[in-house]
């Protein structure tokens, strides 16, 4: 008999991946821990949804669980500790909230996410690209909208800054609180100016390119599997449902559809309080997290 676990063990000892991944694959490990003692040619699939249900409402945990569920299945097939079938592969869509299809790599381990803060202060000069990056762990918003974020959209007064619908996925303009901390970045790193872009690019009038937040990332050693530039967004939503914020207020900061339309509308204009408090408390976080701490 093999457990669970110990062909997962198995999996995550032969990966060739990065430090970073490995440690994303044993944090994910410890939360399928129901399932460590089931012999490895028996689990099945009513075994694997129950665990995913308790994982519930963080669609990048409950994916990426699900991944390294399939990767230890179709090994033990390989290895002869199982005969039956992948039935992971066969779950597809039966989770209630289905994280998107294109996959992009994000640190979810809290201490490899204190390293990643660590390099980003140290390792890169002053420069947009590294203020885009400090900033984009605090505010976890779609790349191109920080990239393309404009003077004229900052109120310091209110700790605010609006995006404009037209440059939103959803075209509904967008509310993001900043924390003391995102406040700072802006202030002091980024030399606020009247108008213009806040993170400009190399040529006149244009913002940072596309590829920039991802070149900086290289530049500190974390490769494409490890984390990315709209990485932040998971990283947030993910560690955020860990410390027990309420899913909806994460997925509204995420700029996504809640419910009806009338419900959306409710949600925006009594809600941003509460959101504020959130994006403070991760901010805290982060701040934590950077010094070495949990």
């Amino acid at each position: 008999m093999k457990s669970f676990k110990e062909v997962a063990n198995e999996v995550i000892n032969r990966c060739e991946s990065g430090l970073s991944t490995r440690r994303q694959h044993v944090w994910l490990l410890e939360r399928l821990a129901k399932l460590h003692p089931i012999d490895i040619a028996t689990l099945g699939a009513p075994d694997l949804f129950a665990v995913l249900e308790q994982i519930g409402e963080s669609t990048q945990t409950a994916r990426r669980a699900k991944m390294l569920v399939g990767r230890t299945v179709r090994y033990a097939i390989a290895k002869g500790y199982r005969h039956a079938p992948d039935f992971a592969a066969d779950m597809r869509g039966v989770l209630l909230r289905v994280a998107p299809t294109k996959s992009r790599a994000a640190i979810i381990d809290p201490a490899a996410l204190g390293g990643l803060l660590r390099a980003i202060d140290t390792g890169l000069r002053p420069s947009p690209v590294r203020n885009a990056l400090r900033l984009a762990a605090h505010v976890f918003v779609r790349p191109s909208e920080l990239r393309s974020m404009r003077w004229e959209e900052v109120d310091f007064v209110k700790a605010e800054w609006v995006i404009p619908a037209a440059k939103t996925k959803m075209r509904r303009e967008h509310v993001v609180p900043l924390s003391k901390q995102a406040s700072g970045i802006l202030w002091l790193d980024c030399a606020p100016a009247q108008e213009g872009f806040v993170f400009p690019g190399r040529g006149k009038g244009v913002c940072l390119s596309e590829n920039m937040l991802t070149l900086g990332l290289r530049r500190l050693m974390y490769g494409p599997d490890e984390m990315s530039g709209h990485g932040f967004r998971a990283t947030a939503s993910t560690l955020l449902g860990e410390m027990g914020v309420e899913r909806e207020l994460i997925e509204l900061q995420l700029a996504h559809l809640v419910g009806s339309g009338t419900r959306r509308a409710y949600d925006r204009a009594l809600r941003l309080d509460e959101r504020r408090a959130m994006m403070q408390t991760w901010s805290d976080r982060l701040d934590s997290l950077r010094d070495g701490g949990l």
